[in-house]
C-alpha cells in the first residue's frame, strides 16, 4: 500500500479481504474489523486512510472522525463508494467530518466524542467487554 506521507491525492489499492456494516456501526468499529480482517494493525490501516492527531484507540472508547479526503481513502480501500459509506457509518456525515484543511486526508481519534454521538455497540463486542470487566 501507498504511504500516505506526501501523497494526499494518490490513489490507495483497494484491501484484498472485505468486511460488512453492522447494523449503528462506528467508524472506529468498522475501521478496526476491516485492518483485522486484512491482517493489519488498525494503526497500519490509518496510516494508508490519513495522517492522525492521536494514535488509535479500542473504538468503544472514542469514535473515528475523517476529513472527505481521508474518508475518501476509506472508501477506496474498503472498495466502497463513499455514499454508501456515508450512509452506514454515521461519523461520515458532512456533520461529522474533520476539517479539510489543506486538503490533506487526515484522522482523528478525540477523547472528547464531538456533539455527544453515541453509536450502541454490537452484541459480540458488548459480550467481550461484559466477560473482561466482571469481577472474580
Amino acid at each position: 500500500m501507498d504511504s500516505v506521507a506526501g501523497l494526499d491525492r494518490v490513489r490507495v489499492r483497494e484491501l484484498p479481504l472485505h468486511v460488512r456494516f453492522m447494523a449503528g456501526e462506528s467508524t472506529g468499529s468498522y475501521v478496526t474489523r476491516l485492518a483485522g480482517r486484512n491482517g493489519l494493525e488498525v494503526q497500519q490501516l490509518l496510516d494508508e486512510v490519513g495522517q492522525g492527531s492521536t494514535r488509535a484507540v479500542a473504538p468503544h472508547l472514542t469514535e473515528l472522525y475523517l476529513n472527505r479526503p481521508a474518508a475518501e481513502r476509506l472508501a477506496a480501500l474498503a472498495s466502497r463508494p463513499l455514499e454508501v459509506m456515508r450512509r452506514a457509518l454515521a461519523s461520515l456525515g458532512a456533520a461529522y467530518l474533520l476539517d479539510d484543511g489543506d486538503g490533506t486526508p487526515a484522522w482523528s481519534f478525540p477523547w472528547a466524542v464531538r456533539d455527544g454521538y453515541l453509536v450502541r455497540a454490537c452484541g459480540l463486542c458488548a459480550a467481550a467487554a461484559a466477560s473482561v470487566s466482571r469481577p472474580g
